[in-house]
């Protein structure tokens, strides 16, 4: 627990959290912090941004703005003849690439198994493990871990438990990199502090929660700070205020909960390995974001959107016409021309006759569809390229040609994305399953009469994420089976790739008995009566051997 009176977030994680604010801008779509971040105005600076007081966060800034400075949201803040302020339009390519990221890992949710066991075992442990990995919250929380970790770089996964409140479940949840202070020891995380603020004027009152062991037996210490801005102030208790009150009577004298654990109760799972901050000793585990060296693509691509928002404003067309032809509305109060009168400028001037009457004028400003179309999806397509996605994962095809498409040609529009999804597999694989054994390991302390600890890591199993198509499925089975290739057991499980070998089994003795061919043999049965067969055989040859004798 940090000590009283220290600089809030730790000057060590502060080139992290003005990291996260940034990418945090882009994520939520925030137009005031993204013009307040790259210094155009218009709105306070937000979350950690705020707290100019320090000279090291003032630096931070500044590097910041000096690399916006040629942005779109950048700069000093242009304006128009008539002083209103450039309209500047947000297109939301920041979350839809973290949206992207966690549904090519999480929509199709993974497997969670136990060494050794079929997904449909009815192993105690495995039944266990399905009730508290497969339930539909730990799925809906796997997509806010996805969205989360692709966005800031990592995300910090916790088991939950209260037994006034849920008795007898054990749940988890994700909590992001900028409301948490990870300390790591030869690469692995060692201890965690998860904190929470709320302002009342110019205190802040902040609740820790620090996660770690102490001689081998995991505890969660809460404390609760009153201090300002920059500065985590003096320890109150608890109940001094509602965000410390609902632990207050849940703590034992030195403020924790004990866990029951023999391991720290927490998991940090990383997106990608660091760039940035590989030579920092602090940093260089705390993960890469999917926004890495994006944000000015981000910016650009606003910046082309804003353009041809500006287009369709002013191709709405104008009507110039004499001032005569409107209608009056009294003095001072203008004139109007029919139900029109927002397409219409008045002109204070008879104009030349023309046929004995006064012109009318319409003029229409082009909007440049294609162009502007082009230039964002080349954009698009760069962001997706640094990202390490295909073009073809936002449904972009353009300039690849039309006609059918063959599997083959899916498979190599979705390598890309593969390619990516199976590196940030081999992270998660390894985060879910030390999360599932934590989850696993803390239901048998709180329900199960005591830990019950587990040596080996539950195994994650990811699905394909391209499958192939049902109909060329079907014509390579029946090629192999016209060849003599492949057996009724390993045409089920090709068909089925998903399937326990319990159900592949029970549809191939579904698809005998529709044949008439009745059920598979016990390959115990089947082994007794070779060797009877083999031994009758050697009785025949030994009365051979004696008749010709």
């Amino acid at each position: 627990m940090p000590t009283e009176n220290s600089a809030w977030p730790p000057p060590q994680w502060l080139a992290a959290y003005i990291a996260y604010e940034e990418n945090n801008a882009w994520w939520t779509g925030d137009r005031t912090a993204l013009a307040g971040l790259y210094g155009t105005g218009g709105g306070k600076r937000p979350g950690v941004t705020g707290r100019s007081s320090s000279n090291v966060i003032r630096a931070l800034m500044q590097s910041i703005r000096e690399r916006g400075r040629t942005f779109f949201w950048g700069g000093k803040g242009q304006t128009l003849t008539d002083s209103r302020p450039v309209l500047r339009s947000h297109i939301p390519a920041a979350a839809n690439l973290a949206t992207l990221s966690s549904d090519l890992q999480f929509a199709q949710s993974p497997r969670f198994l136990i060494p050794g066991e079929e997904s449909d075992s009815k192993d105690e442990g495995a039944v266990l493990l399905r009730d508290l990995m497969d339930a539909d919250r730990s799925r809906a929380q796997l997509n806010i871990y996805g969205e989360t970790k692709a966005a800031l770089g990592a995300s910090i996964c916790i088991p939950m438990w209260d037994a006034d409140l849920a008795p007898g479940e054990v749940w988890w949840e994700s909590f992001g990199p900028d409301t948490a202070i990870p300390e790591f020891r030869s690469g692995r995380l060692a201890a965690v502090t998860l904190w929470s603020e709320y302002q009342d004027d110019r205190q802040y009152y902040r609740l820790l929660s620090h996660h770690g062991v102490d001689g081998g037996a995991g505890y969660v210490e809460h404390a609760l700070f009153l201090g300002t801005e920059d500065n985590l102030g003096k320890r109150v208790p608890l109940q001094d205020h509602p965000l410390g009150e609902p632990y207050a009577d849940m703590v034992d004298a030195d403020s924790r909960i004990p866990t029951g654990l023999h391991r720290l109760d927490a998991v940090y799972g990383v997106n990608a390995p660091t760039v940035e901050w590989r030579r920092d000793p602090f940093l260089r585990y705390a993960g890469r974001s999917d926004f890495a060296q994006l944000h000015g693509l981000f910016d650009d691509l606003d910046r082309s959107w804003s353009s041809w928002m500006r287009d369709l404003r002013l191709g709405a067309g104008r009507t110039f016409m004499p001032s005569q032809y409107l209608t009056s509305l009294g003095r001072g109060k203008g004139a109007t021309f029919d139900e029109v009168a927002e397409y219409v400028t008045k002109l204070d001037m008879p104009g030349d006759l023309t046929d004995g009457k006064l012109p009318i004028h319409h003029q229409q400003h082009e909007i440049r569809v294609e162009q502007h179309e082009r230039t964002l999806m080349a954009g698009y397509r760069e962001i997706l390229r640094k990202a390490g996605y295909s073009p073809s994962a936002w449904g972009d095809n353009a300039g690849e040609g039309g006609g059918q498409i063959t599997a083959t040609e899916i498979e190599d529009r979705n390598a890309a994305s593969e390619r990516t999804r199976a590196k940030k597999n081999v992270h998660d694989r390894q985060t879910l399953g030390e999360l599932a054994r934590l989850v696993m390991e803390v239901h048998s302390v709180q329900y199960g009469g005591g830990l019950k600890v587990l040596d080996a890591l539950p195994i994650v199993e990811f699905p394909e994420m391209s499958q192939e198509p049902p109909r060329d499925l079907a014509e390579t089975v029946g090629l192999l089976d016209a060849a003599g290739a492949i057996s009724l057991l390993q045409k089920v499980t090709r068909a089925n790739p998903d399937w326990t070998s319990t159900q592949v089994t029970e549809e191939v003795e579904r698809i005998r008995g529709e044949r008439g061919e009745g059920p598979l043999p016990d390959p115990a049965a089947l082994g007794r009566v070779a060797s009877a067969i083999e031994e009758q055989d050697d009785i025949e040859d030994d009365d051979g051997d004696d008749d010709e004798r």
